[in-house]
């Protein structure tokens, strides 16, 4: 994948995540802030309503979010069923040996792009994954249009010398085989 693209996706995906996140961490913090932060019930709820949450979101159609347990274990996620399937255990490694919070990857013969980030309160990976055809397919759009502006540029400059050369070089050809008629001296052609 090109890097301007990757980046491009990046951006666009990780200013999806972040705000799923933020709020969790605000009701993180409000526990800290009243003292509660070691309640484990209050943390598992916190956990459970934001796992909720985050299953119901979706980023246009293919979009999704996932939250996968520091040893692989499936919390949430559209993509995977089991842990122990091989495009399973191929994700899971990428996602423990990436350093960049960006990868791709096969599921059913899609190809996805994903990003991702650990997070601390539930020693989990969350991130989100979107098919890469749609993701990308602003710019699929861009490059199709760009084409065919360009192959109606070509045309017009092509009908635009055409009719220049009717309206005007035509007649300045006529206008020079008439002068050398007459500076020969046939005068027959003078209408």
């Amino acid at each position: 994948m090109n890097l301007v693209i990757k980046q491009f996706g990046t951006e666009i995906l990780t200013e999806k995540l972040n705000p799923a996140i933020q709020p969790i961490d605000y009701r993180y913090a409000a526990l800290h802030r009243v003292g509660l932060e070691d309640s484990a019930m209050h943390r598992k709820e916190i956990r459970e309503s934001a796992i909720q949450k985050l299953s119901q979101l979706r980023y246009k159609e293919t979009g999704s979010f996932y939250v996968i347990g520091k040893e692989g274990e499936i919390i949430l996620s559209n993509s995977f069923n089991d842990p122990t399937g091989r495009e399973f255990t191929m994700f899971f490694s990428q996602l423990k040996n990436n350093q960049d919070s960006s990868l791709t990857f096969t599921v059913g013969g899609r190809d996805l792009f994903s990003i991702f980030r650990y997070y601390q309160p539930w020693d989990s990976y969350i991130g989100i994954a979107i098919d890469q055809h749609e993701l990308f397919a602003y710019k699929d759009l861009f490059i199709k249009i760009m084409l065919l502006l360009l192959a109606a540029l070509l045309l017009g400059t092509f009908l635009f010398s055409s009719f220049m050369q009717r309206i005007i070089i035509s007649p300045l050809i006529h206008l020079s085989q008439f002068a050398n008629q007459v500076s020969r001296g046939n005068y027959d052609t003078v209408s």
